[in-house]
């Protein structure tokens, strides 16, 4: 399980609560005391309008680990694929990407060649998941999941994504027991079972798609009315972050022992990208 906590730096502008109440530190401590207990992880979304609080809000995370004796590696890194990034937040996504890179590095007291099997080893901060391979069509588990709501016990595509057109099949209740299956929309289960984010249009053609981990269904929806079609924004953002890892294990010599851990087609999207930013 893990904690929805974005961390000190953005927490009060990324999740403000309505009484205005803010989470001081006192909530923070209870919070990382709560994680100890129970041996909870912490997954921070990475939003736009804060992007550029986010190498101190990291740092404090770090701080806050070694304070409650937590392991360094309890987060998870995760952008918020929505449709406002602008070309100045994207520089701050690259620099933070860059530096996670580094600071990953130095950390973990490998050397270049052992990192890659160690960093796939431990999901390090989920930095390195252009480079992993999943074995689903989209970067998040939806397809091998399901996304019950329990309200009315139906299954829609996915938390974010759960809309009327969206709903597949219900369970049935009789008597506070669940006797059958509803089928609602079996058209859209077969396209949600069996989609894959390098088909769709644009990423089709995209010659970093064997490394994107794919965009938002709802956010694609929310943004573009259709849960196929990615949002150039977001296009952006991906491509941003997989320059600035693959700067970053090119500064400290990572790159090549990267490149031979990962598969023949994640090694063709890569030759692909250095071909093209030699241009």
């Amino acid at each position: 399980m893990s904690l929805s906590v974005d961390g000190k730096h953005v927490e009060n502008y990324n999740r403000p609560l309505r009484n205005g109440k803010i989470k001081d530190d006192v909530f923070f401590d209870r919070c990382f005391e709560y994680a100890k207990r129970w041996g909870l992880s912490f997954h921070p979304m990475i939003y736009s309008d804060t992007i550029d609080r986010w190498i101190d809000n990291f740092l404090w995370f770090q701080e806050m680990f070694k304070k409650h004796d937590i392991c360094w590696l309890n987060i998870y890194l995760l952008e918020v694929r929505n449709v406002n990034w602008t070309k100045e937040q994207l520089q701050h996504l690259y620099n933070f990407f860059k530096f996670i890179v580094g600071w990953s590095f130095e950390k973990s007291g490998q050397t270049a060649e052992n990192f890659p099997k160690w960093s796939f080893q431990h999901h390090v901060f989920n930095i390195f998941s252009p480079f992993a391979s999943v074995g689903r069509g989209t970067g998040c588990s939806i397809q091998s999941t399901v996304q019950l709501r329990l309200g009315d016990l139906t299954h829609s595509v996915c938390h974010r994504a759960a809309y009327k057109p969206h709903e597949m099949w219900r369970f049935v209740v009789e008597n506070d027991e669940i006797v059958d299956i509803e089928p609602i929309n079996s058209n859209l289960m077969v396209a949600w079972a069996s989609m894959d984010m390098e088909t769709f249009p644009v990423c089709e053609s995209c010659y970093l798609k064997y490394l994107c981990t794919g965009q938002c269904l709802g956010s694609m929806y929310e943004a573009q009315n259709t849960l196929f079609t990615p949002i150039p924004t977001v296009c952006a953002v991906e491509h941003v972050k997989i320059k600035a890892v693959m700067d970053g294990l090119l500064e400290h010599d990572i790159f090549r022992h990267m490149y031979n851990f990962t598969s023949n087609e994640k090694k063709m999207s890569t030759k692909l990208y250095l071909e093209e930013f030699k241009k």
